[in-house]
C-alpha cells in the first residue's frame, strides 16, 4: 500500500445521504476521479419483517441516485419496482453511469439494466432482461456488460 493511498482511507468521512428511509443501500460506485458517486436502493424482506405482506412485500419505489463530489444530488431516476437495484457503476471518467437490478416478479419475471449520462442522468439504454442482474460493470473502453447469461456487452456513446 502506497503512503498516499493510506492516507485516503484513513481520511475524515466527507459526506453522508439518507436516501429512503424503508430501503437500504446495495450498491454504490465512485468514479475514478472522484467526481461522481451513484448508489441504487433495494430491498428485500429477511425473515420477520413487519414490511412482509403478501407477495409483493419486496415492491416499492428504488432508485439509481447520483451525487458530485460534496454531496449533492444531482439526478435520480426512480421506477415502481422489485427489490430494486442490485448493482450501480461507473466509467472511470465519471461520464458515464449504469444500474441494474430486478424490476418485476409477477406476473413475469423482468431484470433492468440501465445506462446514463453521468451529468444530468438522460438514459442512455434501457434493456430489460427476462433475469434479475446481478452486476453490470463499465469496462475502460466504457462497455457496459451484463453479468448475466448469456451475457450482453452495450457499446456506450462518446
Amino acid at each position: 500500500m502506497t503512503e498516499e493511498t493510506a492516507s485516503a482511507i484513513a481520511a475524515p468521512l466527507q459526506w453522508t445521504k439518507a436516501i429512503n428511509a424503508s430501503y437500504f443501500i446495495n450498491s454504490a460506485a465512485i468514479s475514478g476521479d472522484g467526481s461522481r458517486v451513484v448508489a441504487g436502493t433495494f430491498f428485500h424482506s429477511y425473515g420477520d419483517d413487519a414490511r412482509m405482506v403478501g407477495s409483493l412485500a419486496n415492491s416499492g419505489t428504488f432508485g439509481t441516485y447520483c451525487f458530485d463530489r460534496t454531496g449533492n444530488q444531482l439526478w435520480a431516476d426512480t421506477f415502481d419496482g422489485f427489490e430494486g437495484v442490485y448493482w450501480t457503476a461507473i466509467s472511470a471518467d465519471g461520464s458515464i453511469a449504469a444500474s441494474g437490478g430486478w424490476f418485476s416478479q409477477q406476473p413475469t419475471y423482468q431484470g433492468f439494466v440501465r445506462a446514463y449520462s453521468a451529468a444530468d442522468g438522460a438514459m442512455l439504454l434501457n434493456y430489460n432482461p427476462p433475469d434479475r442482474v446481478n452486476t453490470v460493470v463499465l469496462s475502460a473502453d466504457r462497455t457496459l456488460n451484463e453479468k448475466i447469461p448469456p451475457h450482453k456487452f452495450f457499446p456506450m456513446p462518446d
